[in-house]
């Protein structure tokens, strides 16, 4: 790269038309106003969300305000409806499996709802986080099964603890911890 110097000084001063200012100005002007949408959006969504339910599942490793959201949308704050539920018996993800004849073809898992992909985003970042009993589990899955099974594992442990969490109207305690 030391000897292309002057060549990357010319790639980089770039030659900009007034037909480039124009477009770039029109592309800045739709982020704007997107990013203003989105903006409204989140605070009409703050004002007529559980606040205490927001902040209740928001403790656990991995979910931030908007995976909270998400979660109370889809579970909704009131567990007294699932009165005859346990924890166990929740639904879960689970991977796609195709098979025909006794042979499987495929286990590729495909695009589910955003209720799903938001837990598994959860799910990688709690794995990020220390001395946590959730990435432990993860990484005890991930030892036995592999990563792709111990991630789709993960948004699970999590719905469970949600759901536990919204039924015992708590906070996440770390196992062990008083």
């Amino acid at each position: 790269m030391r000897g292309k110097r002057p060549e990357l000084r010319l790639a980089l001063r770039g030659r900009i038309t007034d037909h480039h200012r124009l477009m770039l100005a029109e592309l800045m002007e739709e982020i704007d106003f997107v990013e203003r949408k989105i903006q409204r959006l989140e605070a009409e969504i703050a004002t007529k969300a559980d606040v205490e339910a927001l902040a209740r599942i928001a403790t656990i490793p991995g979910i931030d305000l908007i995976t909270a959201w998400t979660m109370l949308a889809e579970l909704g704050s009131d567990m007294s409806v699932f009165a005859s539920l346990t924890c166990g018996q929740l639904g879960r993800l689970c991977p796609a499996t195709m098979r025909a004849a006794g042979k499987r073809l495929s286990n590729r898992t495909r695009k589910g709802n955003v209720a799903a992909r938001a837990l598994c985003q959860a799910a990688w970042a709690a794995t990020r986080k220390k001395n946590s009993y959730i990435a432990a589990f993860f990484y005890r899955k991930a030892g036995k099964h592999g990563i792709r099974k111990a991630i789709v594992a993960m948004p699970n442990r999590l719905l469970i603890i949600a759901f536990c969490i919204l039924r015992d109207r708590s906070e996440y305690h770390e196992p062990g911890d008083n």
